[in-house]
């Protein structure tokens, strides 16, 4: 990082703090976390409902109508009622914050919320917002535009 200092006291703090960081020992790499599967969804959407450009792009609601997933562990249905609400901004990536219940096949509710970034290629960002049904595909697939939103998932 590069600053502008002016004066001899800036100087002066930038040999010091130049002088003790060779004594601070390099930090290491941290191990790459390990990523396990905990379910897969797919979830039929309604047409979105379009509000409009605000600050930051074009404002829209993608509503989810219900769906399945399943893991190792757990299966059972996506519940009517969630939204992806979304912010389409021009320079190709998306906000997105999207809310939805599951309900286990033994009755167990849960929350979910997916909140982050995505981002495409101009003719794959034209599809995706075109499609009147999207089924989400699994982040890390190849197939899928560059979104990694981490979920938060929450039962009572």
């Amino acid at each position: 990082m590069s600053q502008r200092l002016h004066g001899w006291c800036g100087l002066a703090a930038v040999i010091a703090i130049a002088c003790s960081v060779s004594s601070v020992p390099k930090a290491q790499t941290p191990p790459v976390p390990r990523l396990v599967l905990a379910f897969e969804a797919r979830v039929e959407v309604g047409p979105p409902v379009e509000f409009g450009q605000v600050a930051h792009g074009r404002r829209r609601v993608v509503p989810i109508l219900g769906g399945t997933f399943e893991g190792p562990n757990i299966r059972g249905k996506v519940l009517p009622g969630g939204a992806d609400w979304q912010i389409i901004r021009d320079d190709g990536f998306s906000e997105l914050d999207t809310r939805y219940a599951l309900q286990t096949d033994k009755g167990q509710l849960i929350y979910v919320q997916n909140k982050g970034m995505r981002h495409a290629a101009p003719d794959v960002m034209k599809k995706l917002l075109e499609a009147n049904r999207w089924i989400r595909r699994s982040s890390t697939s190849p197939r899928c535009p560059s979104s990694r939103p981490p979920p938060r998932i929450c039962s009572g």
